[in-house]
């Protein structure tokens, strides 16, 4: 009863450690896949970015790096639907060589190349993430690719932005308007990255055209953000990296004559720091969460102690036997405590292999319940992700299995030291 106990307790702690560090480490996965190792925003517009991307490629440590620009606009569909889009311009085999982007598409997705985009005004291309041109089944909470293909594949979509142009008048007076930019595209392959916010909202179109749509003219202001994402080589530390690519950014600035406010004082983060404030309120959530868990499985402790409790009461005499024969209080105490712990050992590794089974298998389970009680547990609007993390957390399910035995050692003290004072003579002298 105990050690069935303890391995309920144990295995619960398993699944929501690995479930919230599995989510945690999906996040920063993503973030590095999004961002690349190493984000660089200089805080103004790069009109030479092919040069800072050579002179970036130089660096030693540095795999590749490439130029976005984001703005957002509003993307009208054929359909006569209008859908706000986050609208990133890259040149997609650059920014591949930092990102995992090849792999997030459907058409060329195993290609040898990327098509490139073109500026031509009468074959303009883009890439759409699929859930801007169609919703995921409400059930399933997947998309049906061949349809969207065969839907959207080389049709033709209108994009507007809005930038705030300033003029000066006759009279020397500034006149600022609102200015509509209009951009149409065919639309070449299709997006699915897995993570909700990207897939329901992002265009990916050439940089110079984005460049132009989000108003990053000397006489327009827009909303956008141009940035240089850095991927590095494997089993480089990032923050050995950083003071090399601030300095290759502030000679490239230097020698463009750029304003010193933004030689000196450019963003160049990891990927995790760009997303620790989010990283750290998950980490929060994942504390209190097992907190009020472990307050909850501290019953078995309870349970431990209640039965060797009775165990002590009742076998009285056969303590006071073993005592009789020489046995001190020291190995009548370590005799239930190792039996405290023994429960707790044994406990806990049938809890990890019952955690690890259900993280292993959650996808699965969580389709049994969809399909059993038409409950969709894990929608990825709600949880960002399409699938539910798998893996079980060694390291946190180590120190579940430290603590649970401790734990069982702890609820064996009390009946430990209740048989280590057992007094045979009192116990035997009737006998």
């Amino acid at each position: 009863m105990s050690t069935t106990a303890v391995a309920l307790a144990v295995a619960l702690l398993v699944v929501v450690a690995s479930l919230f560090n599995g989510f945690i480490n999906n996040v920063e996965n993503t973030g590095r896949q999004v961002f690349g190792d190493i984000y660089l925003n200089p805080w103004i517009s790069i009109p030479q970015y092919q040069l800072l991307i050579d002179k970036l490629d130089d660096i030693e440590c540095v795999d590749s790096a490439a130029m976005t620009v984001k703005t957002y606009g509003l993307l009208r569909l054929d359909t006569g639907n209008v859908k706000p889009a986050q609208v990133i311009g890259i040149d997609p085999e650059q920014y591949s060589r930092v990102t995992q982007l090849q792999d997030y598409l459907l058409i060329h997705k195993d290609s040898s190349s990327l098509p490139n985009f073109s500026d031509n005004a009468h074959d303009n291309q883009g890439f759409v993430a699929v859930g801007v041109l169609d919703s995921a089944d409400e059930q399933t909470d997947q998309y049906d690719f061949e349809s969207i293909k065969k839907q959207w594949l080389g049709k033709e979509l209108i994009l507007t932005t809005g930038i705030v142009t300033s003029r000066q008048n006759q009279d020397n007076q500034s006149i600022t308007k609102i200015k509509q930019k209009h951009y149409i595209f065919k639309i070449s392959d299709f997006v699915f990255t897995g993570l909700h916010p990207l897939d329901t909202s992002t265009v990916f179109l050439p940089i110079d055209s984005v460049r132009g749509l989000a108003g990053s003219n000397a006489e327009d202001f827009g909303t956008f953000t141009e940035a240089i994402l850095i991927k590095l080589h494997d089993n480089t530390d990032p923050q050995k990296a950083i003071p090399l690519i601030k300095q290759t950014w502030q000679n490239f600035a230097s020698e463009q004559n750029l304003p010193s406010q933004y030689i000196s004082n450019p963003q160049i983060v990891t990927s995790s720091q760009l997303q620790k404030s989010y990283i750290l309120e998950l980490q929060k959530q994942m504390d209190l969460l097992m907190i009020i868990f472990g307050i909850v499985c501290s019953a078995a402790v309870m349970l431990i102690f209640c039965i060797l409790y009775m165990i002590v009461m009742n076998k009285q005499k056969d303590i006071a036997v073993i005592k009789s024969f020489g046995a001190g209080k020291t190995t009548i105490c370590t005799i239930f405590l190792g039996f405290g712990g023994c429960i707790g050992l044994a406990g806990s590794l049938v809890g990890i292999a019952i955690g690890w089974f259900i993280i292993r298998n959650i996808n699965f389970l969580e389709q049994i319940v969809r399909v059993l009680f038409g409950i969709k547990l894990w929608k990825s609007s709600v949880y960002m992700f399409t699938k539910i993390p798998n893996s079980l957390d060694i390291t946190a399910a180590g120190w579940i299995l430290l603590s649970a035995v401790i734990a069982a050692v702890f609820g064996a003290l009390v009946p430990a030291i209740v048989a280590a004072r057992t007094n045979p003579v009192k116990i035997l002298r009737y006998e």
